[in-house]
């Protein structure tokens, strides 16, 4: 089971196993998913990460690029959804979990 309360940053998921790596990317994006949930309320975050979602391409079209390209997808839902106050504080929650912008 994944706890969505963790401190998991994205760089700790290269693991000795995949299953190792998949719990560790999943238990980090799940955590993010979830401070920014309680940043911007449950309806506004739920709606700006599921666009910010929809606009990638497939991870293994660029999987070394896809935590960067959500993380730039997630600032300009917030650009254009929420108060622009927020950003900063989103920003400071991607950088926490070792998403460079």
């Amino acid at each position: 089971m994944i706890n969505l309360e963790n401190n998991t940053k994205l760089n700790e998921a290269d693991t000795t196993t995949d299953y190792e790596a998949m719990y560790k990317v999943g238990e980090a994006w799940g955590g993010l998913f979830w401070d920014i949930r309680k940043a911007l309320g449950r309806d506004l975050a739920d709606r700006i990460l599921l666009s910010a979602w929809r606009g990638l391409p497939a991870p293994n079209a660029q999987p070394h690029q896809y935590a960067t390209k959500m993380a730039q997808k997630i600032l300009a839902e917030i650009r254009a959804k929420a108060d622009r106050q927020k950003e900063p504080e989103i920003r400071s929650l991607l950088e926490q979990r070792s998403l460079k912008i």
